[in-house]
């Protein structure tokens, strides 16, 4: 019992570093705003098999459930949007972001679950996926890459030069604490 739970554990762990790392890389081109809207979407499947882990681990592990004042607050903020899109508004539309949303949620309920010494290895995901970034970025500079956006010379795998410049200022920090 003990060993397929940690088994759980270390495919869990992968899955969430593995969507860290490789989540601003997707581009789909034949979705429509491809490089958004494939994102979306390898997200929701991204996230759908993560939460099957994380049930498969509930299944095996003792149920111990705290809840913090930060998942309260979260949970009241979920429940507004919610409201507020099924309830307040005249018409319901479709919203990637909503469904974004959702995936976070999951994907959180995911994270609350992961033992504080996994924390390193998502650190060293994130630190790993910047440097990636950062070789993207000078091959774009350097023209070998298109870039993203036909505005900017460099993105990155994002869309727009400001998330790669904010992704890339936390990477110095990452490594620092590992």
């Amino acid at each position: 019992m003990a060993r397929c739970k940690t088994f759980i554990d270390a495919i869990l762990l992968g899955a969430i570093c593995l969507l860290l790392t490789v989540l601003a890389s997707i581009n789909i081109p034949y979705l429509i705003n491809s490089t958004q809207t494939g994102k979306s979407v390898f997200f929701l499947y991204s996230v759908i098999f993560i939460l099957t882990l994380s049930l498969g681990k509930f299944l095996f592990s003792p149920l111990a459930i705290r809840i913090r004042l930060i998942d309260v607050c979260l949970l009241i903020l979920f429940f507004y949007i919610w409201i507020n899109r099924y309830w307040v508004q005249s018409v319901s539309v479709f919203s990637l972001k909503y469904y974004e949303l959702i995936g976070l949620s999951f994907l959180y309920i995911a994270l609350r679950n992961i033992s504080f010494k996994a924390i390193p290895y998502f650190l060293l995901s994130v630190s790993l996926f910047g440097i990636l970034q950062a070789v993207i970025g000078f091959a774009q500079l350097l023209e070998n890459i298109p870039s993203n956006r036909a505005g900017f010379k460099m993105t990155g795998s994002f869309f727009n030069p400001g998330p790669f410049g904010g992704f890339l200022a936390i990477v110095p920090y990452t490594m620092e604490i590992i």
